[in-house]
Formats: structure tokens, sequence, C-alpha cells
């Protein structure tokens, strides 16, 4: 890589929080978010699982900060980020990566289901974004990347709650996009198709089978991996995404050519 590429691509200087870093997607987005130079803070609901995760990081030689919060609830959010930004510094760049899917068709659906998966998957962004945005806007910059979903754009049997979640991440990202636009705040979302994570086998009752079916409708040919999605959100948070907003990335090998 040359230096001027080097350049445009490091996040040197930048505070990045990173929601659900604990693990998955998550933990490899902190690991190459601070490979690129940023300061890193992950949070999750658990202490047990963020001190591991750290851990992990430390021994891939990557050091990363941790925080508490339960991003269901606005109030949890916006003491985190408040933290954040007294205690380590000014957040530049949010990564709204938590998120929970519990397959179920739609007649077995309840309403303590869809409110865990909408409070997470929509509710947590929102705020995440609100929280975050009012200390971005007098600084007139920050980049926003929400995780979005192949299943934002098709249905996918048992999963309609997550489908209707995904869906509104993607609304939540052009509005969100446009509003703050202005104060040169970028706000973008990455669509994976099904990735390689541990929550692979809570997913599927025959994981390897759901697998093979999935891969079929994959034009290269395997399911994504925590390292295709990080690299996609590393792009987009540097400057050599600085004309991008707005914009859904399919990270998905080619699955909504379809």
């Amino acid at each position: 890589m040359n230096d001027a590429i080097a350049e445009i691509m490091s996040l040197k200087n930048h505070i990045a929080l990173v929601t659900g870093g604990s693990q998955g997607i998550g933990e490899k987005t902190a690991k190459i978010l601070a490979e690129s130079g940023a300061e890193v803070v992950i949070c999750s609901r658990s202490e047990d699982r963020l001190k591991a995760a750290q851990k992990r990081l430390a021994a891939q030689g990557q050091h990363v900060h941790t925080v508490l919060c339960d991003i269901k609830n606005p109030g949890s959010i916006a003491l985190m980020v408040q933290e954040i930004e007294e205690h380590i510094g000014p957040i530049s760049i949010l990564v709204n990566n938590a998120g929970v899917d519990i397959p179920m068709a739609a007649l077995d659906v309840t309403e303590e289901t869809w409110t865990t998966i909408m409070d997470t998957n929509v509710k947590g962004v929102f705020f995440c974004a609100q929280q975050v945005a009012r200390f971005m806007i007098p600084r007139n910059q920050g980049v926003i990347i929400n995780l979005a979903s192949e299943l934002s754009f098709v249905g996918m049997v048992p999963y309609a709650v997550y489908a209707i979640s995904k869906g509104a991440v993607v609304q939540l990202t052009k509005t969100l996009a446009l509003e703050w636009a202005p104060h040169h705040i970028r706000v973008n979302a990455i669509a994976p198709t099904l990735v390689e994570t541990p929550m692979l086998d809570a997913l599927f009752s025959h994981p390897e089978h759901a697998m093979r079916q999935w891969i079929n409708m994959i034009p290269l040919g395997r399911l994504g991996t925590p390292t295709d999605v990080a690299h996609a959100i590393a792009f987009l948070a540097s400057d050599a995404a600085s004309f991008i907003t707005g914009t859904i990335l399919p990270v998905d090998g080619g699955r909504l050519c379809h």
C-alpha cells in the first residue's frame, strides 16, 4: 500500500464506538478499526463477554475500551455516550452493529418476540445514532454505519420480524443521511448475507444443511465472514468514502443479483 492510499484509509485520531462488539462481526470490526489506527470502544450488556473480547483482542495486539450498555434502553445509551465523550474522547465513528434475530413463523410471533427484536434492531440503532449525533453535530463531522441485512430487501421464512426490522434500518439510514448531511455527518449501512459466526448454531436446527441451502443462493459460492463485513465498514468509515452517504452496501457475494 503506497503512502497516499494508506493515508486515505487511515483511521488515526478517530474514536470509534462499536455496539455489540463482544463477538462475531462486532469483535472483528473492532479489530480491523483498531488496526486502521482508530481508538475503539466496544459495548455490550454482558461484562463477562466484554472482558473476554477485550482479552482476545489484546492477544492479537489490539487494545480496546469497554463499556456496558443495554441498547434497548435509551437512558443506558445516553449514559454510555456521555461516559465515552467525557473519559475517552469525542466519538467520530459509530458502528451500529448490535442486533438480534429470533427465527419464528409469523403466526407464532408473540408481542414479547416482536418487542425484543424491534427494540434492539430499530429503537437501539436510532437512539445510538441520535445520542452520538448530539455530539457530532456541533463538531460538524462524523460517520455512522448501521448494520442492515440482505433481508432488508428480500423476504425469507421464518424471519418476518427480523426482515421488518432490517428494512426499517435501511429507511432510517437514508433519512438520517439527508437530515445530517448539512452537518457533514455521513450515514451509511452494510447489508450482509449470512455470515459465519457462532450464532449460526442457534439460528438453525440443522446448521450444515441450512448453510448449504444458503450457499447455493450465493453466486460466489460461500458464506460471508466477519472479516468481509469489517473491511467494508472500515472503508465506509475512512476518507476513501468521503463522498458516500445514504448508501446501503451489500456484502453478499452477489446474493441480491437474483
